[in-house]
């Protein structure tokens, strides 16, 4: 249940589940359990697994607008999208690519995996390492599909492998199984000290400066000074927790970047709720417009001419009101707001 219940934390997220099947076959296959105590533990695997989802299924079909919205949520969504990640520019997902490779290595992921899998090489069958060696490959490659199939490449998705990072540390700095040769603990030290520092300079770079959340948070700020509580806003192109944290309703329901250009890549709905009867008060540009090549023709550049006046530039995000809308623009000591 565990298991399954991480992937309503991420849809993605059944590493877990990976690693518990593999570990109990890799069981099963070198005898060390016997086959009806591998079909008991999938079993009960299977019910615990089911628990979760059919709690969610009865969730979704009567609390919800439905299985099928869910499903295309989830999943559906994710081929569209992939097919617009592959017919649109790649310069950019392959710039982060190289990077994520590069931070997976500077960073001792890699290496310490690396190590980790070519000492095991050694183990024979019937070792007791053997079992959690496997599950602990297949979790690196359940992972390592993710990545690829996300297309994206953000930084975060070295995330997906802390789990096989943590075993792979606990393999190499135990005393028995693979051993502690001085590489071994030298890799593990690595792995550890690079987040420890990661945390450390993260931690000491926010309370300086606030980046990367500091103008999200002046935004906010503004406009929870200036707007209505019924003041709808729309956030080009992503910010959803922007306008979570100010209170305000979005207008628009794709709040990041890759549905818009999956599900609206020609920004028709976006023009049309701006000329609407019911156009939201605020609009932000926390992208450009041209975003993405979504604007070529300049139609939603036009538009926000037309119906919008910029009033405040926070942090270098530019903030304009419907022009039919009259607010009181307090200055609210934000230090990057003119």
């Amino acid at each position: 249940m565990a298991g399954a219940a991480a992937a309503l934390l991420k849809q993605n997220m059944v590493d877990g589940l990976v690693f518990g099947a593999v570990l109990v076959g890799a069981y099963g296959i070198s005898r060390r359990i016997s086959p009806g105590d591998v079909g008991r533990l999938l079993a009960g695997g299977a019910v615990g697994a089911a628990i979760v989802a059919g709690l969610l299924l009865a969730w979704a079909q009567w609390f919800s607008p439905g299985v099928d919205v869910l499903w295309a949520e989830l999943y559906g969504f994710r081929s569209d999208a992939l097919a617009t990640v592959l017919g649109q520019n790649l310069e950019p997902p392959l710039d982060r690519l190289v990077l994520l490779l590069a931070l997976s290595i500077v960073t001792g992921v890699v290496p310490l995996l690396v190590l980790c899998f070519a000492s095991g090489r050694r183990l024979v069958a019937l070792s007791d390492s053997a079992p959690v060696t496997a599950a602990t490959a297949a979790m690196v490659a359940y992972a390592a599909i993710g990545m690829v199939l996300g297309l994206s490449f953000w930084s975060q998705y070295l995330l997906g492998l802390l789990p096989t990072v943590a075993l792979a540390s606990a393999a190499l700095a135990s005393d028995t199984g693979l051993g502690r040769s001085w590489l071994r603990r030298a890799m593990v030290g690595l792995v550890a000290a690079s987040g420890a520092v990661s945390a450390a300079v993260g931690a000491l770079i926010y309370a300086g400066t606030g980046y990367p959340f500091g103008p999200t948070e002046e935004l906010v700020g503004w406009l929870r000074s200036s707007a209505r509580a019924d003041d709808e806003v729309v956030v080009t192109y992503g910010g959803p927790n922007l306008i979570a944290m100010s209170g305000l309703d979005p207008a628009y329901p794709y709040l990041w970047s890759l549905g818009v250009r999956t599900l609206d890549p020609d920004l028709e709905r976006l023009e049309r709720t701006l000329r609407g009867p019911s156009a939201p008060v605020w609009v932000v540009e926390w992208n450009q417009a041209w975003a993405w090549e979504l604007d070529d023709a300049g139609d939603l550049r036009e538009t926000l001419a037309r119906h919008y006046d910029q009033v405040a530039t926070v942090c270098e995000l530019e903030v304009q009101l419907s022009e039919d809308v009259t607010r009181t623009l307090p200055w609210t000591g934000a230090c990057c707001a003119s």
